[in-house]
């Protein structure tokens, strides 16, 4: 049982050692975002994305009569991200997000 719990903490460290507070994503640039992103599937880089996740989510809690994320799937969200960070590499990842939602929230808005 010992050894078991051994490995499953030698397991986690990886992904603890890699961890970043949530503000530290919030003011991480766009230009850190296309680059974590390109790395692949790395730890930082699903912080990255739970993060927008998690903004979007709140967004929506705050917007329930235009529900903005209604028929929005997570890839949709990564890749408008993804591009608005491209053509914005010096805004944060929390002023993306910010634009993400407000897009969205027109959108539904329009289709309302």
């Amino acid at each position: 049982m010992n050894r078991l719990l051994f490995l499953i903490a030698c397991a986690a460290l990886p992904a603890t050692a890699n961890a970043v507070q949530l503000e530290e994503i919030s003011g991480s640039s766009c230009g850190q975002w296309t680059e974590v992103q390109a790395a692949g599937n790395t730890v930082l880089g699903a912080q990255f994305r739970g993060w927008v996740m998690g903004f979007m989510s709140g967004w929506a809690w705050t917007h329930p009569k235009t529900d903005p994320i209604k028929n929005v799937d997570a890839p949709g969200m990564f890749g408008w991200v993804d591009n608005y960070c491209k053509d914005h590499p010096l805004d944060s990842i929390a002023t993306a997000s910010e634009h993400l939602a407000a897009e969205l929230e027109a959108r539904a808005a329009k289709h309302k």
